[in-house]
């Protein structure tokens, strides 16, 4: 993996291989939570991230700027959703390991 920010991306899943190989070694159950595009209040307007950025542009009255072909897609959450889900995690019944995507379709 190459890029810039290929050291966050690498860290994460450094970070999730040790989890689960701690785990897999000590027995001791995990839980992994993939936190993504949190927006909300009080997010710096400058913070480079694609909501604030959409916001800024809007209250420039600047067209809002897409990378890429404009074919990609993303999830975002709600930072109460996300301390919500959040909280939950340690009391879930789900198997010793899973996945948690904080994502709720309306």
């Amino acid at each position: 993996m190459t890029g810039v920010r290929s050291c966050y991306d690498e860290g994460k899943r450094t970070a999730e291989t040790l989890t689960m190989d701690y785990h897999r070694g000590a027995g001791v159950e995990v839980r992994i939570a993939r936190i993504f595009n949190t927006y909300g209040p009080r997010m710096c307007i400058d913070d480079g991230r694609v909501v604030s950025n959409f916001v800024a542009q809007a209250l420039r009255k600047e067209p809002m700027t897409v990378y890429g072909d404009g074919k990609q897609t993303r999830s975002f959450q709600y930072v109460s959703d996300l301390v919500s889900e959040s909280t939950s995690i340690p009391y879930s019944k789900k198997s010793v390991f899973f996945m948690f995507a904080l994502l709720r379709c309306a």
